[in-house]
């Protein structure tokens, strides 16, 4: 017998189960490294693929009520067009059309969930991540090594492991304790299972030390929980915490000198040949495999001037990979419709996370917060485990709020 399409039975519905399952492994491949995640990924969206040739299912019809899927499918389209208008750089045309892979993804999980619930498995995956994170990170500081093999060094700087665990858990952190904090139908067990998770992924980000994640996962916590407690805001029960809370990240903030401005004022001159990126590619941006050697030609030109801090120093790094800010990094590299076009798209997900159910939104309203405050000095967008994790969490809003599924299909009505 033929399977109808959007069959849920036999092949259609085990293929939906392998990629629920996938999808709820990525930030745990995003913990191990490139080649688990990208595994993850990549055979996620393979198997979706099996399924709609298997079950002849055209997803249409669950994209056009899903929130993100066409904003995100224009943001694709921006890097995309970047490339061929520019021709590609030092990376070639392939490593930006490759890109798609991460919307592919989205829109993977996006169809699956109009079947099946995945919510909770992909917040369980979430919390699979951290504790992994954990327990490599203990090895790496007990035995010099993590459970790969892989040397402390590699988790005590700002880059591999380090940079990773840091990004993944200054998300998961507040949306694990603002969930627990603020969401409304859990027992007391539940509650601290929830707090718990987010004070250890919290705990793997002071122990990285990235400024940036620490106080991104500071102010997501206190607004989200903010936002779930607005109504008794003012309440001891509300206020006390979110003092002695408040007074703790004051704490960080000296004993990890988060005050000092060096390396501030070296972004102040990336920002700004940024700026000239983008004047010389308005439209389309230089794109994103030919970055680095824009920056180069820019900077080496002399076009613009050194930064002259305020303590003396002067500033002017003539390499750089990534501008240190996402809004600019996107503009320089995709031109003003690809600004356009992520800008609907972050929007679209705020504003999805915000209404979304009550047992789920304390939780989501963190991640664009974490987002928007690390994107001003932090993370590349378009480092391969950053697109990654912000693709888990864009796919998780969407099936949260309800989008292709609705509210009831992912057991939050």
């Amino acid at each position: 017998m033929k399977a109808a399409p959007g069959d849920t039975t036999a092949w259609g519905g085990r293929l939906d189960k392998a990629v629920a399952v996938l999808a709820a492994l990525a930030p745990a491949g995003v913990v191990l490294g490139n080649a688990a995640f990208e595994s993850a990924v990549a055979l996620a969206v393979l198997l979706w693929l099996v399924r709609l040739a298997v079950t002849r299912h055209n997803p249409l019809a669950v994209f056009r009520v899903s929130g993100l899927v066409f904003p995100w499918a224009l943001f694709t389209l921006a890097i995309v067009l970047s490339v061929v208008a520019s021709g590609g750089g030092s990376k070639g045309a392939g490593h930006d059309l490759a890109f798609v892979r991460f919307f592919l993804f989205g829109a993977a999980v996006t169809d699956v969930s109009a079947r099946r619930p995945v919510v909770a498995l992909l917040v369980k995956g979430l919390a699979l991540a951290v504790l992994l994170a954990a327990v490599n990170t203990a090895s790496a500081w007990l035995f010099g090594w993590d459970l790969l093999g892989r040397p402390l060094e590699r988790y005590t700087g700002k880059l591999k492991e380090a940079s990773r665990i840091a990004a993944l858990c200054a998300y998961a952190a507040p949306f694990f304790a603002a969930q627990g904090a603020g969401a409304g139908g859990l027992t007391k067990k539940g509650r601290s299972l929830w707090i718990g998770i987010g004070v250890l992924a919290f705990s793997l980000v002071l122990l990285t030390q990235v400024r940036t994640a620490i106080l991104a996962a500071i102010a997501a916590t206190l607004a989200a929980v903010a936002l779930s407690h607005r109504k008794r805001l003012f309440t001891p029960w509300v206020t006390v915490p979110a003092g002695l809370f408040t007074a703790a990240a004051l704490l960080l903030f000296f004993r990890y000198d988060l005050w000092d401005l060096a390396s501030f004022y070296d972004r102040v001159y990336y920002w700004r040949v940024g700026l000239a990126i983008w004047a010389d590619h308005p439209l389309l941006g230089a794109s994103v495999s030919a970055f680095q050697e824009t920056y180069l030609e820019i900077a080496a030109s002399g076009r613009v001037e050194p930064f002259l801090a305020p303590n003396g120093e002067v500033y002017a790094l003539k390499e750089q990979t990534h501008l240190h800010n996402v809004p600019l990094m996107v503009a320089a590299c995709t031109g003003l419709f690809g600004l356009l076009a992520s800008g609907w798209l972050f929007v679209r997900a705020a504003l999805m996370a915000l209404r979304a159910p009550l047992r789920i939104r304390a939780g989501l309203a963190a991640w664009p917060v974490v987002f928007l405050l690390a994107g001003l000095t932090g993370w590349n967008p378009f480092h391969a485990w950053y697109l990654a994790l912000l693709s888990f969490f864009l796919v998780l809003t969407s099936v949260s709020a309800g989008g292709a599924s609705g509210p009831g299909r992912n057991g939050h009505g």
